[in-house]
């Protein structure tokens, strides 16, 4: 079997020998992958370090996705090494897709398909509410894969700098008629720092509006002063109501006062009479 693999690297001119194929086997890696690879790299003009190769196998990493990923950036001219693509996908990225990205910009739209709002809600300062529907071409940034935030965090980050140029738009009527105002915001704003993906284009494909969040707001706020008011009015009539209950009770107490000293009047006359105080002080009336 180690004969076959041989006589198939020294077909393709690939530095193999019968040595190395008994080195695989005991170091558990497929001859035949091995093989596929080293002929694929050698074929496009790649020379790579064996040693590098096995290294690779023998740490898991998916070496056919490597190889795949090294031959389309040379084709492309891209300056990634196989050790860069290497450490890439051993980090558990996919470095095939990452490099495809790279040399065709995919679109991502904002803010996907995982949440049910097909648009991104912002208020501008005229209390307009506005939607708007956006998609940005982004492409991957190679050195950045690893530690690099993903796609969610690119949505959640275009969400984000849209809602801020809503909000610092005076009137909604600038954000319809000039809808760039939102592009350059996201573009000039470095929301994708930090991030796997370099920022190619926005695009916005729609602006929807959707209500006066403003003028709804000054209604309840008109709603909750009204009732305020209200309160305030029930409470100075209960407060009045009171007042006037208790002054007649006061006018009562007034009145049995009166009738009580009109009772004693009767009394203080006949006492005054026989003791002789009735009349003036010269001539006083006597019993």
């Amino acid at each position: 079997m180690n004969l076959k693999f041989y006589i198939q690297a020294k077909s393709n001119n690939v530095p193999l020998s019968l040595l190395n194929f008994c080195f695989f086997r005991l170091q558990k890696i497929d001859p035949e992958l091995m093989l596929s690879c080293v002929i694929r790299l050698y074929k496009t003009g790649i020379k790579v370090e064996i040693s590098k190769i096995q290294c690779h196998i023998l740490s898991g990493g998916n070496i056919d996705a490597v190889v795949e990923a090294v031959i389309s950036a040379n084709r492309a001219k891209l300056p990634f090494s196989f050790e860069d693509l290497c450490s890439i996908d051993l980090a558990g990225r996919d470095i095939l897709l990452a490099v495809e990205s790279y040399i065709n910009p995919v679109m991502i739209h904002c803010p996907g398909n995982e949440t049910r709002e097909r648009f991104i809600v912002g208020v501008a300062q005229d209390g307009i509410r506005l939607a708007v529907q956006i998609k940005i071409t982004v492409r991957a940034d190679i050195h950045k894969l690893i530690g690099g935030a993903g796609e969610k965090t690119v949505k959640a980050r275009v969400g984000e700098g849209v809602i801020r140029a809503i909000g610092s738009q005076k009137s909604h009527k600038a954000l319809l008629e000039n809808p760039v105002i939102i592009s350059r915001a996201i573009q000039n704003s470095g929301l994708l720092a930090g991030t796997a993906f370099e920022l190619v284009s926005v695009d916005i494909l729609e602006i929807d509006i959707r209500d006066n969040i403003g003028a709804k707001i000054s209604s309840e706020q008109s709603e909750a002063n009204t009732k305020s008011a209200e309160a305030f009015s029930e409470a100075k009539k209960a407060e009045a109501l009171a007042t006037r209950q208790e002054m007649k009770a006061k006018k009562k107490n007034m009145q049995a006062q009166l009738v009580l000293s009109r009772a004693c009047l009767p009394n203080a006359m006949a006492e005054a009479f026989n003791e002789g105080n009735m009349g003036v002080k010269n001539c006083p009336i006597k019993n």
